[in-house]
């Protein structure tokens, strides 16, 4: 742009540069682009490389490369989703437009002849940016090298902006991992001590999620409250509707689903599409199409299957209009793997299954690779398969545990015994879900552990027929259900 174009050039007045351009365009060395955006200026890839070469020869690449890096380190800070909580929501294309010199910054800064810590200026300017459009692979990256090179630094805002950015990606890059806990872990103490009660809220929402993939579930609902204390004192009521989510989404894995069901339901209603756009720029997590995803879950376990249906679609349909990659992974997941299969719609439940695939490809999100793989599983079993299934449940089983993803890692475990027995293997399935169940059970993992019960009873009947503790165990299911008002 021009504005680009006179900071590199700062020592010529904006006339002279506004001349030169013209020139050049009019020698056609230079292309000139315009759009309702504005214009913009781009070199022929041959003059580019010829005057890179000349830069280098005349030894102006450095202070060039510097002012090219400062510009952008100042053009994407002012991205920030919260600076203006009342508006509408905010523009991606000014930034979006320029993300291929922010990389190219990025690329010298971190270089032998860079400024590594004008790098990390750079990074954390782009953090929020990163995450809003989902990627997640190059925030890491750059957030990574940043904090590589902190010096006598460590401990500011700088470093808190760079944890909290490493920990949000990597939850969805390599998944709940020890990385990923110390970052968010780091930036909550560096927020506590200087005060900075937006990034303590960022923190937390971050600890919270990894506790709810890693079935902490008395942890994950401890994390919710505290969010909800910052609520009581925020004058924004967006922090009350996340806090209403949070603490939903956490009463759902204990299957309190009545309590679950009314704050998911506060969660959505009047939901304002400024908060959501903010949420998924500086959270990484689209709120609504999350409590429709989890008031599915409710619904379902409570009996009402065709409201449970219905808000699933609600969830899928929220996702795609806000085109989020990791927000679409997570909409169609559950349905796709859980309840999609238990009510026969094998067709939908594969077209989503395919379609999370092609997002964790393209995004390198491989903890949703791994959950695709075991629903792949589960519906080769039910469309009777049972020896495919099997397979491709153990694969996913495995990626899922290498990613530290266990919230639906139980679940799966149980229909891998269910694929197991009815391949032959009842004596593995029977190891298999029992090691579920006593998972479940000591996590306090209620949601699920009344259809292990059932896959429990089954598996046992299969391989032991006659066995009186198959029914006792069904039994169980059945009082255990009825308690949660699991009908």
């Amino acid at each position: 742009s021009f504005d680009a174009a006179c900071a590199v050039m700062r020592d010529r007045p904006p006339a002279e540069v506004a001349d030169g351009i013209a020139s050049l365009v009019e020698k056609s060395v230079v292309n000139l682009e315009q759009a309702a955006a504005g214009e913009r200026w781009r070199l022929l890839e041959t003059v580019r490389s010829y005057a890179m070469d000349k830069l280098t020869s005349d030894g102006d690449h450095a202070p060039t490369a510097r002012r090219h890096a400062e510009y952008f380190r100042d053009f994407f800070a002012t991205f920030d989703p919260n600076a203006h909580p009342e508006s509408a929501g905010y523009d991606l294309a000014p930034y979006t437009r320029e993300v291929d010199n922010m990389r190219a910054a990025l690329t010298w800064a971190f270089s032998s002849s860079g400024d590594a810590r004008l790098g990390g200026q750079l990074a954390a300017a782009a953090g929020n940016f990163w995450l809003a459009t989902s990627l997640l692979d190059e925030c890491s990256n750059w957030t990574g090298k940043a904090l590589a090179e902190l010096d006598g630094t460590a401990g500011d805002g700088h470093e808190m902006v760079l944890r909290n950015g490493l920990g949000q990606s990597l939850m969805f890059t390599e998944g709940m991992t020890s990385a990923t806990h110390a970052n968010l872990t780091r930036a909550l103490s560096i927020a506590e001590a200087i005060g900075s009660i937006e990034h303590q809220k960022r923190a937390v929402h971050g600890l919270w999620q990894i506790s709810l993939r890693s079935v902490e579930l008395r942890k994950a609902l401890q994390l919710s409250r505290r969010y909800a204390e910052f609520a009581q004192s925020d004058t924004d009521l967006a922090a009350t509707r996340t806090a209403n989510l949070m603490v939903g989404m956490s009463l759902t894995y204990l299957a309190e689903y009545v309590e679950a069901s009314s704050l998911l339901d506060r969660a959505i209603h009047d939901y304002p599409v400024a908060q959501r756009q903010r949420e998924m720029a500086s959270l990484g997590l689209d709120a609504l199409s999350s409590a429709h995803g989890h008031l599915s879950t409710c619904l379902f376990a409570r009996g009402l299957i065709d409201a449970g249906i219905r808000a699933a679609e609600r969830s899928i349909e929220e996702a795609q209009q806000v085109g989020q990659p990791v927000a679409l992974c997570l909409a169609m997941t559950r349905p796709a793997g859980l309840l999609f299969p238990e009510v026969g719609a094998f067709d939908t439940a594969e077209r989503h299954i395919a379609a999370i695939l092609e997002q964790a490809d393209h995004h390198a999100l491989g903890t949703f690779r791994a959950l695709a793989a075991c629903a792949k599983g589960r519906m080769l079993f039910m469309r009777g398969d049972p020896a495919s299934g099997a397979a491709a449940l153990r694969s996913g089983l495995a990626q899922m545990e290498a990613t530290g993803y266990r919230s639906l890692q139980t679940i799966f475990r149980g229909y891998f015994a269910e694929a197991l027995t009815a391949a032959g293997n009842a004596d593995e399935g029977l190891a298999e879900i029992e090691t579920a169940l006593r998972y479940a059970e000591q996590t306090e993992y209620l949601r699920f552990v009344p259809e292990l019960q059932r896959i429990h009873g089954s598996v046992i009947a299969h391989g032991q027929p006659g066995n009186p503790r198959a029914e006792e165990v069904l039994l169980g299911a059945i009082s255990l259900s009825q308690r949660q008002g699991a009908l």
